[in-house]
């Protein structure tokens, strides 16, 4: 066995009658609004808290209570038990030390970090949504709704289906965002370098001699601006 592999979510444990008792780290991030195609949603900013709870949506709502930020719960490794997710909370935290602010608060680019998380813990790993929507009515944040096409939203409804208890971990196979499947995308190639090229000169009309002059002529045109992954733009 690995060095991480205590926190795995054994077969027992998925087929044992408590199935959904488990205690998990979470991810908690602050909010900022981001403009899709779609029009305005809620996503990450790169302010986030990493923790762990037997019930992170109840504690989502401590944290919430105790700052001064919207935040949102966006991630989660599930962890058969306190001490396993104490654990895994503590490597979590080794792993992103540079970007610690205080205490389990981190500043980083969240999704960046959480693929370095789950490159150490990917079993029990799972993303819950990528977007927000607002609930104008109840005026609170609101996940897509299952089979959304925007975010990984089917996610969150599964997790908080199982941590209900309506759900069993061998019933449910949660999504990947295909953001977490690759690694950084590498920039695109320089643009070619500029090639002195020789130019013939009209003649001159008083000598008749022809002459040339060097000119700096560029090969081609700079490479295109890489689009944002997932089709959106840039964020505010």
């Amino acid at each position: 066995m690995g060095s991480h592999d205590f926190h795995i979510i054994t077969a027992d444990f998925i087929n044992h009658r408590f199935h959904n008792l488990t205690t998990d780290v979470y991810l908690i991030a602050g909010v900022t609004w981001e403009r899709l195609i779609r029009g305005q949603v809620v996503t990450h900013s790169n302010l986030f808290k990493i923790g762990y709870s037997a019930n992170p949506f109840d504690r989502l709502k401590q944290v919430r209570a105790n700052s001064s930020h919207n935040l949102a719960l966006f991630g989660v490794i599930l962890c058969e038990n306190e001490q396993a997710a104490a654990e895994v909370e503590k490597g979590c935290h080794k792993a992103l030390a540079g970007y610690r602010r205080r205490g389990e608060w981190f500043r980083n680019d969240v999704r960046q970090s959480w693929k370095h998380l789950i490159e150490i813990y990917p079993t029990g790993s799972i993303w819950l949504t990528d977007w927000y929507d607002i609930d104008l009515d109840r005026m609170q944040l609101a996940p897509f709704p299952p089979g959304a096409k925007f975010g990984v939203s089917d996610n969150y409804h599964a997790y908080a289906r199982f941590k209900e208890g309506l759900l069993r971990l061998q019933d449910w196979e949660p999504r990947v965002p295909s953001w977490a499947l690759h690694g950084p995308q590498l920039p695109g190639p320089p643009p070619p370098a500029a090639r002195e090229t020789r130019r013939r000169r009209a003649p001159n009309r008083r000598t008749g001699k022809s002459g040339i002059r060097s000119t700096a002529e560029d090969a081609g045109p700079p490479p295109l601006a890489r689009p944002c992954p997932e089709g959106i733009t840039e964020g505010r």
